[in-house]
C-alpha cells in the first residue's frame, strides 16, 4: 500500500505508456521555452551590438542593426529609443524627435541626444532643461556639459554658463578646451583679466594652442585682445605677432597697431593698420585709425582719403562721423561739416541704445525687456520658433505697444518692430 509522501509508490501507479507520453510533452514544452529564451537572447544581442556600434562612433552600422530588430519587434520602445539616439548622431534631428515625442527619454544618454538634436534645431529654450536633466544624471558627460553651456549662452544665462564651462575645464583631458570656453564668456562680459588668464591656462595645456575649438592664430589674437582691453599693451603684442605669423589677419593687425600705439610706437602703428587695410581694403576700424592720425597732424585731405570708402558703409560708427565732420572743418566746409555732425549725433543715440541693450543682457538676462530683447534677436536671424518659445514667458504680462506689434509679427512671420522703439528709460 502507497503511504503519503511515498513518491515512489504513486509513481508506480501510473501506468507506464502514460509517463511516457508525458515525458515527451515535458520535454517539448522545455525544448520550445529554452529555444525563445534563445531567440530573446540572440535579438538582445543586436540590439547590444547596435549600442557598440554607436559608442564607438560608427551609427551607420548601428542604424542596420536597430532597424533590423526593430523589422520583427517595431513596438519595442528600448530599440526605437536607440534609434532616435542614432538619428542624432547622424544629424538627422527630425525622425530623432519624432521618435522621442513617442517613447520619450528616461537614460542618461537618451536625454542627451534629445537635448542634442533640439539644439540642432536652434531650440535653445527646449533643449536647456533637457541637457541640464542629462549632466545631472551624468555629471562626468564631457558633450552634455560643453553643450549645455552653449545652450544657456544663447539664452544670455552668461552665469550659468561660466558654471558648466568651469565643470567642463576641471574632466581629465579636457582643460585646455574648458578654458577656451571660460576665457570666450569671461570675454563676452568684459571681464578681459580673466579672460586672459584663461586663454593662458590654454597654453599650459597646449603651448602650441593646437587641437582645440579655435585656431591657434584665433586662440593668440583673442588673448591679445584680452590683454589690451586689460591695459597690457606691451604683453598684448608678442600674442598678437604670434597670432599674424601664424595667419596674417586684418584684425591681428588693427589689434597689433592699437597695442604700439599706445606703447608710443607710431609709426610700427601706422604700418600695421596699413598692413590691415591691405588685407581687407573695407575694414572701418583701421581706416579710421589712419584717419585719425593723419588728423592729428591737420592733414584733412590725407584722412579723407582713408575715409572715403566708408562714407556709404552700414556699419558707420559715431566716431568714423565725427572724423568725417573734423576733415570738413578744417576744409572749411561748413554745410558738410554740419551734415556729418547730424549723422554722429543719430550714430551716438543707436549706440547708447545698443550699449543699454548689451548691458541689459548681461546684467538682468532674465528680466522682462532682456527676454523681449533676446526674442526680437531670435526673430532678426530667423529662429521663429525660438523667439515663439521666449514671447510665450512675456506676453501675458505686455501692456506694450513694442511688444504687441513683435509678438504679432513673430507669429505671423512679418517685418519687425525696430529696436529703435524699445522704451530704453524702463531698463
Amino acid at each position: 500500500m502507497a503511504h503519503k509522501g511515498d513518491s515512489g509508490a504513486v509513481a508506480r501507479t501510473v501506468p507506464a505508456a502514460l509517463r511516457r507520453r508525458l515525458l515527451v510533452v515535458a520535454s517539448v514544452v522545455v525544448a520550445t521555452v529554452v529555444t525563445a529564451c534563445a531567440m530573446v537572447q540572440w535579438r538582445n544581442r543586436d540590439l547590444r551590438l547596435a549600442q557598440q556600434a554607436l559608442t564607438r562612433g560608427d551609427p551607420e552600422r548601428a542604424y542596420q542593426l536597430v532597424t533590423a530588430f526593430l523589422s520583427e519587434q517595431p513596438a519595442n520602445t528600448t530599440a526605437k529609443a536607440l534609434l532616435a539616439r542614432v538619428f542624432v548622431s547622424m544629424g538627422r534631428p527630425e525622425p530623432a524627435l519624432q521618435l522621442f515625442d513617442d517613447v520619450g527619454a528616461a537614460t542618461p544618454e537618451e536625454l542627451h541626444a534629445l537635448g542634442r538634436a533640439l539644439l540642432m534645431q536652434s531650440r535653445w529654450s527646449d533643449a536647456l532643461p533637457v541637457l541640464t536633466r542629462a549632466v545631472e544624471l551624468a555629471p562626468t558627460n564631457a558633450d552634455g556639459l560643453y553643450e549645455l553651456t552653449s545652450a544657456r549662452l544663447q539664452l544670455g544665462l552668461y552665469k550659468d554658463a561660466l558654471a558648466s564651462a568651469t565643470r567642463f575645464a576641471q574632466l581629465p583631458s579636457h582643460e585646455p578646451r574648458g578654458w577656451v570656453l571660460i576665457g570666450s564668456i569671461e570675454g563676452d562680459l568684459s571681464n578681459y583679466r580673466k579672460a586672459a588668464d584663461a586663454y593662458l591656462r590654454v597654453l599650459e595645456y597646449a603651448p602650441a594652442a593646437k587641437n582645440l575649438q579655435v585656431r591657434a592664430d584665433e586662440l593668440f589674437l583673442e588673448l591679445g585682445r584680452m590683454l589690451l582691453g586689460a591695459g597690457t599693451p606691451a604683453e598684448a603684442v608678442n600674442h598678437l605677432q604670434r597670432s599674424i605669423d601664424i595667419l596674417p589677419s586684418a584684425d591681428g593687425f588693427v589689434s597689433l597697431g592699437v597695442a604700439q600705439a599706445e606703447l608710443g610706437e607710431l609709426e610700427a602703428a601706422v604700418d600695421a593698420w596699413t598692413q590691415a587695410v591691405t588685407i581687407s581694403p573695407s575694414n572701418l576700424v583701421a581706416r579710421e585709425y589712419l584717419a585719425n592720425e593723419r588728423l592729428q597732424e591737420r592733414d584733412a585731405d590725407g584722412a579723407l582719403q582713408w575715409l572715403k570708402p566708408l562714407e556709404k558703409s552700414p556699419s558707420l560708427k559715431a566716431s568714423t562721423a565725427y572724423a568725417f565732420q573734423r576733415c570738413f572743418i578744417l576744409r572749411k566746409e561748413p554745410k558738410l561739416a554740419e551734415q556729418w555732425q547730424e549723422k554722429a549725433a543719430a550714430l551716438r543715440e543707436r549706440e547708447k541704445l545698443a550699449v543699454a541693450i548689451e548691458n541689459l543682457l548681461i546684467e538682468a538676462p532674465l528680466s522682462y525687456w532682456a527676454r523681449v530683447i533676446r526674442a526680437h534677436e531670435f526673430a532678426s536671424a530667423g529662429n521663429w520658433k525660438q523667439a515663439e518659445a521666449v514671447l510665450d514667458t512675456v506676453t501675458s504680462a505686455s501692456k506694450d505697444p513694442f511688444v504687441d506689434d513683435l509678438t504679432s509679427a513673430v507669429r505671423n512671420r512679418s517685418a519687425l518692430p525696430p529696436l529703435t522703439r524699445l522704451p530704453i528709460t524702463q531698463f
